[in-house]
């Protein structure tokens, strides 16, 4: 199991990738949690997901793409 987690963090995503799981995260945020902008304002939350896209311009591990490490 260690390996393959060590693997997984290793392994570089595409953009589109990391592009389909920021939004799979942001969509389950927006439709699952009770309140969503009880403790973030909402156009803080989608500016926030607009500065995380545009980051997304190139391969990234999954560290990486979490950590927000560029």
């Amino acid at each position: 199991m260690i390996a393959s987690t060590f693997t997984l963090a290793e392994q570089l995503f595409t953009p589109e990738q990391l592009r389909e799981d920021l939004d799979f995260l942001v969509s389950k945020i927006v439709e699952e949690y009770y309140n969503p902008w009880f403790k973030v304002d909402e156009d803080v939350f989608w500016n926030l997901v607009a500065e995380k896209r545009a980051q997304l311009d190139h391969h990234m591990t999954w560290s990486e793409f979490y950590k927000g490490d560029k």
